[in-house]
């Protein structure tokens, strides 16, 4: 850069130490849901003594504002965003404004949950050439000048694709102490974490308003640093308010824990940042307000000038403070270009690496593959039900929306998700979407999430879901799609699932974590089995890669009508009406929309804006879960499902 920031001497206004701050960013996934058969997680141990540079390790650091009765500054900004270079003048920004902790997010292709802010964010960060080889080169560089620690947020692909142990090498190397991987599976949490701590690096662990009591006690007993307490159930992003829930929260996990808790998501204001401190949070993370202030600047040298300025308008008061160091790191990231230039566009299909562990390598050789369109698949029809693709056209032509009911398998047992499948059948479904239970459904709201752990904790398991598919599907008139999360497939390895997959009956997957870089590999071996593979777009999808997407899906297109996750609403969210409109223009598939919807009002209104099929999942999931017995449970799912059927044209 050709300017210089310059930090104030210790006792000037603009280097105290902020007592709260704000982050709304980077904070993202859900409830670690663990059946009581999995893995424990022991005490998180203190890092090593070593010292990187001049700062202190980041347990160290809040305990030492602990002990001074601060909260900490947290502020996340996305790392290449607008470059490379301007990342490295931000860092010294925010840690000559006073920031205890910085959070430094690498930029990746799948960024699902963040929202629009971030997403945006990363996409720059990837269209100016941002690598991780080049975030890790540049805080080589930097860190030794910081006085703050540094704790790097990535998400899991970029992990796999180097490998945990290179990762987290490269990481102490370059001068990180602590990691937040928001979609870390909760059962592999053990052996990433023996990764990090032989580097010296403490693994920050999260907790949502939706974790379950026994396993935010596990997560705090095992989160290093501190622990990251998401606000709400959803996706980065500023809010009017703050979820009152949150206080609540900060006193149940403290019963548990002596360790800091650090309260991220949603914050964007003063008046937040105080209302945390208030609530006895030990630091207040602010991400998607940072990124804003940063990409709302016409050039980086302006973006770090906004920064300085702030810090000198804003007051000395330890809150106004917090606001000032906010501003600073905001300008930082900035806002996804919906071109095709942000979105990393892949050229090729390749093989995935070698498998390491349990995690599956899935890898694409280069930073972007372009899908081509979705090939029909084989000609076969299992059995004699026709493909998820045939259906839908079908439907079209007789000017139908299909129906398609989400439940969960295995709740409250398998033998009652066989009967549901059968009376789902019966009812008029056109589609049926199966969850396989996971502990992690992160994408899920409380519902579904309430949903997978009973199932879990009644024994069910992938291999059980399949063969009682097996038994089920030659009787069924509709075809079964089956939705699981990344973490089930990659144990099995993909050519093993698909092929269990296809023996079962099944026509089409839904894998709502499955990062789009390696969607062609994937895409391959489900091909391979004659499955279907459904993909997903959401309202914070650029419209570049919202066409690769309606391209390449299967069976249909699903949008998914929120950014955030699963679970009824009152309202259908208005955008969806122009979205089916955006769709509708690049492709001729059926479109599909989920989330949110309960009510025959919302069918009538989604198939009045010309959805091709509407997909009811939570509703209908609570029609069982909640029911004194699983006969009261399939009468109940019943009823319901023949009053959402009667409401479709």
């Amino acid at each position: 850069m050709a300017f210089t920031v310059k930090a104030s001497s210790p006792s000037s206004p603009a280097t105290t130490r902020l007592t709260g701050a704000l982050h709304g960013g980077a904070a993202r996934v859900a409830a670690r849901k663990l059946p009581a058969a999995s893995l424990t997680l022991d005490r998180a141990p203190a890092p090593a003594g070593a010292e990187r540079g001049m700062s202190s390790s980041v347990s160290r650091t809040m305990s030492r504002l602990r002990e001074k009765g601060k909260a900490a500054f947290i502020p996340y900004i996305t790392a290449g965003d607008p470059d490379m270079g301007t990342t490295a003048e931000a860092l010294r920004v925010l840690d000559a404004c006073g920031a205890d902790v910085i959070e430094l997010g690498v930029p990746f292709s799948d960024p699902y949950t963040d929202g629009p802010v971030i997403q945006a964010s990363a996409a720059r960060a990837l269209a100016a050439g941002a690598t991780l080889d080049g975030v890790m080169s540049m805080l080589k560089e930097v860190t030794p000048e910081l006085s703050c620690p540094v704790v790097l947020f990535s998400y899991f692909g970029p992990i796999v694709r180097r490998g945990p142990a290179n990762f987290t090498a490269a990481a102490k190397e370059a001068g990180v102490q602590g990691l937040i991987v928001p979609d870390l599976p909760y059962v592999e949490t053990c052996t990433f974490r023996s990764e990090a701590t032989k580097n010296n690096l403490e693994l920050v662990l999260l907790i949502t308003p939706a974790t379950p009591a026994d396993k935010m006690k596990a997560i705090t007993a095992a989160s290093g640093g501190f622990v990251y307490l998401v606000s709400v159930n959803g996706v980065t992003g500023s809010r009017q308010n703050v979820n009152p829930r949150v206080e609540h929260l900060l006193q149940e996990i403290k019963q548990v824990t002596d360790k800091a808790v650090c309260v991220g998501f949603g914050i964007s204001t003063p008046d937040h940042v105080r209302q945390i401190a208030d609530w006895g949070a030990d630091g207040v993370i602010i991400g998607s307000a940072m990124v804003r202030q940063l990409g709302e600047a016409a050039s980086p040298k302006q973006g770090l000038k906004r920064l300085e300025k702030l810090q000198l308008e804003l007051n000395v008061h330890s809150v106004a403070r917090a606001y000032v160091a906010m501003a600073f790191t905001t300008m930082k990231a900035s806002p996804m270009s919906a071109s095709s230039s942000s979105a990393p566009v892949l050229r090729r299909c390749v093989a995935p690496p070698a498998r390491v562990a349990a995690a599956w390598r899935l890898a694409a050789a280069a930073a972007s593959v372009a899908l081509e369109a979705s090939p029909v698949p084989a000609a076969a029809a299992v059995e004699r039900r026709m493909s998820v693709s045939q259906t839908m056209s079908k439907l079209k032509e007789k000017g139908k929306t299909a129906f398609i009911p989400y439940i969960t398998a295995g709740d409250p047992d398998m033998g009652t998700t066989a009967e549901a499948l059968r009376l789902l059948d019966a009812c008029g479904a056109d589609v049926i979407e199966l969850g396989v239970p996971f502990s992690d459904p992160y994408a899920d709201g409380p519902v579904i999430q309430a949903s997978a752990s009973r199932a879990l904790a009644a024994g069910a398991t992938p291999e059980a879901v399949l063969s009682m598919l097996k038994e089920v599907t030659p009787e069924l008139s509709c075809p079964v799609v089956l939705l699981s999360y990344l973490g089930p497939i990659l144990r099995r390895g993909a050519a093993n699932f698909t092929a269990a997959a296809k023996e079962a009956g099944v026509q089409g997957l839904i894998v709502p974590d499955l990062p789009y870089v390696d969607t062609c590999t994937f895409r391959s071996e489900a091909i391979k089995s004659n499955l279907e593979l459904v993909l997903l777009t959401t309202p914070a999808t650029p419209g570049e890669r919202m066409k690769i997407i309606t391209e390449a899906s299967g069976g249909f297109v699903y949008l998914v009508s929120v950014n955030g996750v699963t679970g009824p609403r009152p309202k259908v969210n208005t955008r969806v009406e122009h979205l089916l409109q955006d769709i509708k223009l690049v492709t001729d598939k059926a479109v599909c929309v989920g989330f949110g919807i309960s009510t025959p009002d919302h069918v009538r209104q989604i198939a009045g804006w010309g959805a091709d099929g509407v997909i009811i999942g939570s509703a209908m999931v609570r029609q069982l879960g909640e029911a004194a017995s699983p006969k009261q449970g399939l009468k109940r799912l019943e009823e319901y499902a023949r009053r959402m059927k009667d409401a479709l044209p």
